[in-house]
């Protein structure tokens, strides 16, 4: 698995730096310089968060975003993760997005993006379980999927969905 923040807070806080230099600096030649630079951070900042195909929420971790990683990193041969503030004005088109956006494995919406029979809410976990879990347990040959999906839903998924 590969962590793409540390080269994106870099690029970003470059990018910051040269915003601010281009807004104050008086020499044209010296001023189309930054400009360059900056457009070329911007490209390669894009690229950065193209080659993402997994993204979750930035700052404090979480147990459903924690293990929703693992087992994402399990099921998908290179899980490439990016951890953000918001994916607005980011396409998230061929990724995977969980605990973040409103989306299909987020749990943050109002009606909480479902919850079971038994009335434990999803979490991000929950969700990714639900969608991928058989397809999992069928890659590593599994003998009964659906007991053994049950049996992960019952004793490990649901705790994790409960607390959060």
């Amino acid at each position: 698995m590969h962590l793409l923040n540390e080269e994106i807070r870099c690029i970003q806080n470059t990018m910051s730096h040269l915003k601010k230099w281009i807004s104050i600096e008086t020499d044209s030649e010296r001023k189309e310089s930054y400009k360059k630079r900056y457009d070329e951070l911007e490209e390669l900042l894009t690229k950065k968060l193209d080659d993402a195909n997994c993204i979750t929420h930035s700052g404090k971790f979480h147990v459903d975003d924690i293990i929703s990683t693992i087992f994402l990193s399990r099921l998908k041969k290179d899980v490439i993760l990016i951890r953000l503030p918001t994916i607005k004005n980011i396409n998230v088109e061929n990724k995977i997005v969980y605990d973040i956006g409103l989306g299909e494995f987020d749990h943050h919406q109002k009606n909480r993006n479902g919850k079971r029979k038994n009335g434990i809410y999803y979490s991000s976990i929950g969700l990714l379980w639900k969608e991928f879990g058989k397809d999992y347990l069928e890659k590593l040959n599994v003998k009964n999927i659906d007991k053994t999906f049950e049996y992960m839903d019952t004793e490990l998924i649901q705790y994790i969905d409960a607390t959060d």
